[in-house]
């Protein structure tokens, strides 16, 4: 494939594309990979470990390395509410078992990366 002057690469999104044209799924990867990009993007997943990046209702799941964050948290929750606030939950999740560690409400965009560095413990960039 040629590459054209003036042409940028386009950024990898880590969540996976949609598959049908749905305007509720297209709405629900979009709000998914504007959350990713605003942790950090490819740093923040680099730094974190975080994994398996999925477009939820309203926000994002992605789990992070077991044995890594603090209070054994492998799971992280982050939805969009009204008034562009977000809620981020921490869980620990073991077979069937699902424990609610943390739960932060009404979170500024500018606080998602202290919010998630204070409730895991880890670094979201250098």
């Amino acid at each position: 494939m040629a590459k054209t002057l003036g042409s940028k690469p386009r950024k990898k999104s880590l969540v996976k594309p949609v598959l049908a044209a749905d305007a509720s799924r297209l709405k629900r990867a979009a709000v998914a990979n504007t959350i990713q990009q605003q942790l950090g993007g490819n740093r923040f997943t680099a730094m974190t470990g975080a994994k398996q990046f999925v477009a939820v209702e309203g926000g994002v799941q992605f789990k992070l390395p077991s044995g890594l964050a603090k209070d054994k948290i492998n799971t992280v929750i982050i939805t969009l509410g009204k008034n562009d606030l977000y809620t981020l939950d921490f869980f620990n999740i073991r077979g069937s078992t699902v424990k609610k560690v943390k739960t932060s409400d009404n979170i500024h965009v500018a606080g998602l990366r202290p919010t998630f560095t204070v409730a895991t413990g880890l670094d979201t960039h250098l």
